[in-house]
């Protein structure tokens, strides 16, 4: 599987996946009655085979809280630029 749009079409880009568990994604999709049989199924599907391929560079477990997630984030816009 080829890696996202923006990190496939544009090098130096810098990747940023934000993740959370299948089960979490499951209640979130089930909860907003967005999806649900088998187009739920099709769904989850593809996020586990889309995770398996990214290669990114700050990684945000959207699992928890706002501050939790957002921690990664901070620490990765506080490096010093790379060259």
């Amino acid at each position: 599987m080829p890696a996202p749009g923006a990190l496939f079409f544009h090098g130096g880009t810098i990747g940023i996946w934000i993740d959370a568990s299948v089960e979490q994604i499951r209640y979130r999709l089930v909860d907003c009655r967005r999806n649900s049989g088998p187009t739920l199924l099709r769904r989850l599907e593809r996020v586990t085979q889309f995770a398996a391929a990214v290669d990114e560079d700050v990684r945000i477990d959207n699992n928890g809280t706002i501050k939790q997630a957002g921690e990664p984030l901070l620490a990765f816009l506080s490096r010093p630029a790379r060259k």
